[in-house]
């Protein structure tokens, strides 16, 4: 069989790709293209974990082309820029977002809104221009178009602001558009996730009145006391929610999953990310008002029980974005992509492994179905060395 395009290219690299809708990540060798002329090469060191990566891992929405690397919450240093490139240098820290290309030409991409451009390249599950599969941050190293590339502030921590490449920028976008700038208006934010935090934090440096609106009486402590937000609103309350009515002058919808919209739909605004110009002022805005998220750092090793728990808003701590740590820093990382490397040291194993964690994922399901259970069996707790070690301690299978 054929090699595909992906594995011929220049730039060996190493990350952690799911093959099928089971989602489950594991490791997977592939090649970057060489750096161009246009092109900025980094060495990732931090990665955040979004909602989306889930469901783009489970095909939930309809259009993942597997195998494939998530990942669009990118933070690390450039290690080669191409000859055209003068806006960055080697050794540079810097972001890369949701989006990888466009078509630079057209009147939506004049107007810095690439993220509507037709031909818009998401990060990861998008074809390039080459006509390879674009593969995410959940890997150690991405070749992108200096276009695409941010410039991140240096008071800007890694780990903590790599969620605003995301989550930042899909809250800021819509402030900005919708003038909601002026001090003393009032933001209704729904839900208190890893974006309603941020939109919390931003609309308080933008001068605004906050109001987090939430169906659990625990977030209200976490919205006022630690946030800073004004006032909170129970909407499970009737009560409280009709007596709130028309007094915000805004609501931004932060909840991710289906919930009624009916009680905010005269106030709601919403947002598709933003365009290059717009995330690099949202950077460097978040920089100048100390604005980062609350997250919860983890390792690689752990990247598939995270999976789980996000699926069941199971982080542990309320409302924050999980930051997946590079798989080549940080002490543990080395291991694990030690380890990786054994099990993963000709195609035929990488090939074997990819079937074996099918296997596995359907072994679970049934024993998630025997059960009678709403989640997947949970691996002993221990330390592992790597995802695939990880999930044969939970069902033993022979390689």
């Amino acid at each position: 069989m054929a090699k595909k395009r992906e594995n011929e290219q220049a730039q060996k690299a190493f990350g952690w790709a799911s093959r099928d809708p089971s989602g489950i990540l594991s490791p997977f060798h592939f090649s970057r293209r060489e750096n161009g002329d246009d092109d900025v090469t980094v060495k990732t060191l931090y990665c955040g974990v979004c909602h989306s990566d889930l469901h783009t891992l489970k095909n939930e929405w309809g259009f993942t082309k597997y195998p494939i690397i998530p990942g669009h919450e990118i933070v690390g240093f450039v290690t080669a820029v191409g000859s055209s490139v003068h806006k960055f240098k080697v050794g540079d820290r810097v972001g890369v977002g949701v989006i990888v290309g466009s078509c630079q030409t057209c009147d939506i991409c004049e107007q810095s809104l690439e993220n509507y451009c037709p031909k818009m390249k998401f990060t990861y599950n998008s074809t390039d221009h080459d006509g390879t599969n674009t593969y995410g941050g959940y890997s150690d190293m991405i070749v992108v178009h200096q276009h695409f590339v941010l410039q991140f502030p240096e008071n800007l921590p890694s780990d903590a602001g790599a969620p605003l490449l995301c989550a930042g920028i899909t809250v800021y976008s819509p402030m900005k558009y919708y003038g909601m700038t002026e001090p003393g208006k009032h933001l209704g934010v729904a839900g208190l996730s890893g974006l309603g935090h941020i939109a919390v934090k931003i609309g308080k440096a933008f001068g605004l009145k906050v109001t987090v609106i939430s169906t659990s009486p625990k977030k209200e402590d976490e919205a006022i006391k630690k946030l800073g937000a004004d006032t909170f609103v129970l909407s499970s309350d009737p009560a409280k929610l009709k007596a709130a009515a028309n007094t915000m002058d805004y609501i931004i919808d932060t909840i991710a999953v289906v919930h009624p919209l009916a009680p905010f739909l005269s106030w709601m605004v919403g947002s598709c990310i933003g365009g290059m110009k717009e995330t690099q002022e949202m950077l460097d805005f978040c920089a100048k008002h100390n604005i980062t998220a609350d997250i919860e750092l983890i390792s690689v090793d752990n990247i598939n029980m995270v999976m789980e728990r996000l699926a069941k808003s199971d982080v542990k701590r309320l409302g924050k974005e999980a930051t997946l740590e590079c798989i080549t820093y940080g002490g543990i990382d080395d291991q694990a992509v030690a380890a990786a490397e054994k099990l993963t040291s000709t195609e035929d194993e990488e090939n074997n492994i990819a079937m074996e964690s099918s296997k596995v994922a359907e072994k679970l399901d049934q024993e998630k179905k025997r059960k009678n259970q709403n989640s997947i069996l949970k691996p002993k707790k221990k330390k592992y060395r790597s995802i695939h070690n990880l999930y044969l301690e939970t069902n033993p299978i022979n390689l």
